[in-house]
């Protein structure tokens, strides 16, 4: 089970002349071949709970539900709601991969009505950057998209670039990092990094999708001197908190905290000041907790939706290096609550004024 997050816009943000994406539509037949022009509407986030595989799918026995309320084309679907892919539409607009942006176009299923019987095609998310005015062609169509047929989500779970990174040398700028080089982590001493990879957001994929802009955690915003510096990090990285008040409600002191779900901690906010960024991963043998700009963070995890949200060449090259089973196998450094139960965590850290990394 995984929480997603990421951008959508109502479907009248599709603006003609080609067919409008109406209600009742389970496939995206009407609109090959049309034209469509993307509108001025804002982006607004969706949060989806995934209880099955990572992968967004089509059909209403699919476990995929809203996590908080969603208002779309003034209605408003409440938590709980079953979320779709219904099909996506192919652009003629290329991706950074070489292909095509593609629009991911959503279905609503509320509770309390049965299943099936609510069912509504009110939104959409992209693959890619389309800017506000662009006038694109749809050149394909894909319906029931289930299996391992069926796209992952967008998420990034990484450092942004310049990130100081503890070695066995010293510290060093994340992206010089090569495979071989010694980080030190927090349980296993100094471990060779296996793999490094990375991907650069321009200026117009950070405003087509808002929620992939960089979380600052400003120096001390965790304790005195952590982080030593300001660190930058993608909303899906995990940071490490040990507390009391952790022990309290999960009976571990020490656990992995989504940085997007610290926003309530004073010095912890969304870099809309970034432009762009270049998020960058770093992989060990095992999920090891590193120590980046004088705080503890997470290295990538290669659970099954981080694995199904890298480009095919990145999937490749690290099944590669390390066979492919493993990584649905390896555990996580820490525990990882809940998003709710995460920033419940913050808010009592807050109200008590207790530090996010003590002392036990």
């Amino acid at each position: 089970m995984a929480i997603f997050e990421f951008g959508i816009w109502s479907t009248s943000n599709l603006l003609g002349p080609g067919t409008p994406i109406i209600t009742s539509q389970t496939n995206g037949n009407r609109q090959n071949g049309d034209t469509f022009t993307i509108g001025t509407e804002d982006a607004q986030t969706i949060s989806i709970d995934d209880q099955e595989d990572g992968l967004f799918q089509d059909d209403t026995d699919r476990l995929q539900f809203l996590t908080e309320e969603l208002t779309v084309n003034g209605f408003t679907y409440p938590s709980g709601t079953q979320v779709q892919n219904e099909f996506i539409l192919t652009t003629d607009v290329p991706d950074a991969d070489g292909g095509f942006v593609q629009i991911i176009v959503l279905r609503f299923d509320p509770p309390g009505v049965g299943a099936g019987n609510g069912l509504s095609t009110t939104a959409y998310t992209l693959t890619g950057p389309i800017p506000e005015g662009t006038t694109f062609s749809i050149t394909g169509t894909t319906g029931n998209s289930t299996g391992t047929g069926a796209p992952p989500y967008p998420s990034f779970v990484c450092l942004a670039a310049g990130t100081m990174v503890q070695t066995d040398a010293g510290e060093v700028a994340i992206e010089t990092l090569c495979a071989g080089d010694l980080v030190m982590t927090l349980d296993h001493g100094v471990q060779p990094v296996r793999w490094i990879g990375s991907r650069s957001l321009s200026a117009a994929e950070l405003i087509e999708h808002p929620h992939l802009h960089p979380i600052r955690i400003k120096a001390g915003a965790f304790a005195t001197g952590v982080p030593a510096r300001d660190l930058l990090v993608s909303p899906q990285h995990r940071i490490f908190v040990r507390s009391q008040i952790a022990m309290r409600m999960f009976e571990e002191t020490e656990v992995l905290v989504h940085a997007k779900h610290l926003l309530e901690l004073p010095g912890v906010d969304i870099a809309q000041d970034v432009d762009e960024v270049t998020y960058v991963h770093v992989m060990c043998d095992d999920h090891e907790i590193i120590l980046v700009e004088g705080a503890l963070a997470e290295t990538l995890y290669t659970g099954s939706e981080a694995m199904k949200a890298m480009s095919p060449a990145a999937r490749a090259e690290i099944i590669q290096i390390f066979g492919d089973v493993p990584f649905l196998e390896r555990p996580l450094a820490r525990p990882t609550p809940r998003g709710r139960l995460s920033r419940k965590l913050v808010a009592r850290h807050v109200k008590n004024d207790k530090a996010l990394v003590q002392e036990i």
